[in-house]
C-alpha cells in the first residue's frame, strides 16, 4: 500500500537525477503491472515531457526496439541489465540517460554502455516506492562491482546485523531502508507487514519504521553501498524476481517427483536456473514433460534452465539441503535425442548462432530452441545475429513457430512445403507425449494394482 507522498518524492528526486526535462522523450519499457512503469509515468508527464509507449513486439525485438528508440528521438530509458547485455550500444546515439535498475549491474554493461551518455544505476524494491538508492556511474576505465549507490532524498539506508545494529565499513549486513517512501504495509497482511516493516531505532519520528529488504550489502571504503545478494530464497533472473520455493513447490507436485531444490548459478559463463530433483524409482525424467508441468502452472520466465536428476539431495549436519554441494554437481544439459547433424550451409550457419547463443555444444538440427533452454532475451539475441548473417528481419513468432534448426533453416530460404512440416513436427512431438503418457500410466498401474 503506497502513498502519493512517496510517489512525489520519488518524482522530485529521480527528475534531477535522471535530468528529465519538458524536451525528454522517455521511453516506457516497464509493464504496467510492474513497479518501475510508475516511474517512467509520472516523471514524463509530472515535467510535460513525452511518453513513448511500445508495443510487447517492439519490447521483445531487439532489432525494433533500437530502431524506435531512434526513430522517436528517445533520450531517457530504464533497461534491466539481462536487455542491455544484448542488444548493440553504438546505434542508440539520441539515449542521453541511461538507467540500469531491476538486476545486478555489471562491469561488462558499463564498459559497453557508459561512454557517451549519463548512466545510472538504481536500486528500490516495490515497498519503498520504487526507488531508494543511485549511483552515477562514471565515464572512466571501471574494473569494480558496480554500487547501488547512496540514499535518494527523503530516504535513509541502514546495513544491519541480525541484532539490528549498525556493522562497521565493508562488513556484510542486511540493508534497512526507511523514509516517506516507505509503504504502509502490504493489503490484508497484518504478519507479514508486522515481520518487515519494523520500528525504526535511529529516529526520534514516533511511528517511523523500517523496511527489511532482505538484501544483502556492505558499505565501501569510498561510501558507496555494494549489493551482494539474497538473504532468503529470491532471485534476480531474467529482469524479474522470483522466488525459488514456488518453482520447488510446483515440481513436487508433478507425479513422478519426490523432493526438487533450485538453485542459480553460472554455468559456462552464464547464469542459469538449475531444478535439481530425486525421482520415484530413480529414473530421469523426459525433460520436455517437466517443463510442460511447470508451464501450466508457472510463466515462462519462472522456467529452469536445466532439470538434474539426483539420487539424493546434499545435507548439513542439522538436516537442511546442503545448497553449496549441490552446486558442486557437475551439469549435463544433454536430452535423449536423436542427434542430425547440419547438411547445408544454411543450418551450420544457425547451428553455430544458437551454440554461441545458448553457449551448448552439439546441437542437432531436431533440438527444439527453448527445450535447450532458450528464452525471450536468447530470442533477441537471435534476432540480431540472423539480421547481421542473413539481413532478414524476423518477429518473435517466427522464433516459436520454426522452433528447430532444420524448420527454421527451411523458413529462411522460403523451402517448400513449410507448413507441411511443422504440421509433421508437431505430430512426431503429440506422438511422443502420447506414448510417454501409456508409459507412465503403465508405471504408475504397476505401483498401485487394484
Amino acid at each position: 500500500m503506497l502513498t502519493h507522498m512517496g510517489l512525489s518524492n520519488l518524482i522530485e528526486n529521480q527528475t534531477k537525477i535522471f535530468n528529465i526535462t519538458k524536451d525528454s522523450n522517455v521511453l516506457q519499457l516497464a509493464s504496467l503491472s510492474f513497479d518501475a512503469s510508475v516511474s517512467e509515468i509520472f516523471t514524463s508527464l509530472v515535467n510535460g515531457a513525452t511518453l513513448h509507449l511500445v508495443s510487447q513486439d517492439v519490447l521483445l525485438s531487439g532489432t525494433s526496439l533500437i530502431n524506435e528508440i531512434n526513430e522517436k528521438k528517445i533520450s531517457v530509458a530504464t533497461i534491466p541489465p539481462s536487455l542491455l547485455a544484448v542488444i548493440p550500444s553504438d546505434k542508440l546515439s539520441p539515449l542521453k540517460t541511461l538507467v540500469s535498475a531491476g538486476e545486478l549491474c555489471t562491469k561488462e554493461i558499463v564498459h559497453k554502455w557508459s561512454n557517451g551518455r549519463k548512466f545510472v544505476n538504481a536500486y528500490g524494491p516495490t515497498e519503498v516506492t520504487v526507488c531508494a538508492t543511485t549511483y552515477n556511474i562514471p565515464h572512466d576505465d571501471f574494473d569494480e562491482n558496480v554500487p547501488i549507490g547512496n540514499s535518494i532524498n527523503g530516504t535513509a539506508s541502514y546495513i544491519l546485523d541480525e541484532n539490528i545494529t549498525p556493522v562497521p565499513v565493508c562488513v556484510t549486513g542486511e540493508l534497512y531502508v526507511a523514509g516517506v517512501g516507505l509503504a504502509r504495509g502490504y493489503n490484508n497482511d497484518p504478519s507479514l507487514t508486522a515481520e518487515k516493516f519494523i520500528p525504526n531505532p535511529f529516529s526520534k519520528i514516533p511511528g517511523d519504521r523500517l523496511y527489511k529488504t532482505g538484501d544483502l550489502v556492505k558499505l565501501k571504503d569510498t561510501g558507496e553501498i555494494e549489493f551482494l545478494g539474497r538473504i532468503d530464497d529470491q532471485v534476480k533472473f531474467r529482469g524479474f524476481r522470483i522466488e525459488l520455493s514456488e518453482i520447488q513447490t510446483v515440481l513436487e507436485n508433478h507425479p513422478e517427483v519426490i523432493k526438487a531444490e533450485l538453485l542459480l548459478k553460472k554455468h559456462k559463463n552464464e547464469q542459469k536456473l538449475v531444478a535439481y530433483y530425486i525421482s520415484k524409482n530413480n529414473n530421469n525424467i523426459e525433460t520436455n514433460l517437466l517443463r510442460n508441468h511447470i508451464l501450466d502452472h508457472l510463466p515462462e520466465y519462472m522456467m529452469p534452465s536445466i532439470f538434474v536428476r539426483v539420487d539424493k539431495m546434499p545435507l548439513t549436519h542439522n538436516g537442511k539441503v546442503n545448497k553449496k554441494a549441490l552446486a558442486k554437481i557437475k551439469l549435463n544439459n544433454e536430452t535423449k535425442r536423436i542427434f542430425e547433424k547440419p547438411q547445408s550451409f544454411v543450418e551450420k550457419e544457425i547451428v553455430e548462432i544458437w551454440e554461441e547463443v545458448l553457449n551448448i555444444e552439439n546441437i542437432s538440427t531436431n533440438d527444439n530452441f527453448f527445450d535447450l533452454g532458450g528464452h525471450s532475451l536468447n530470442v533477441i539475441q537471435l534476432q540480431t545475429k540472423i539480421k547481421e548473417k542473413f539481413n532478414k528481419e524476423l518477429t518473435v513468432v517466427d522464433f516459436f513457430k520454426y522452433p528447430t534448426i532444420k524448420l527454421f533453416a527451411n523458413f529462411l530460404t522460403d523451402g517448400n512445403n513449410i507448413e507441411e512440416q511443422v504440421k509433421e513436427v508437431k505430430h512426431r512431438v503429440d506422438k511422443r507425449k502420447s506414448l510417454l503418457s501409456q508409459q507412465q500410466a503403465k508405471m504408475r498401474d504397476r505401483r498401485n494394482p487394484k
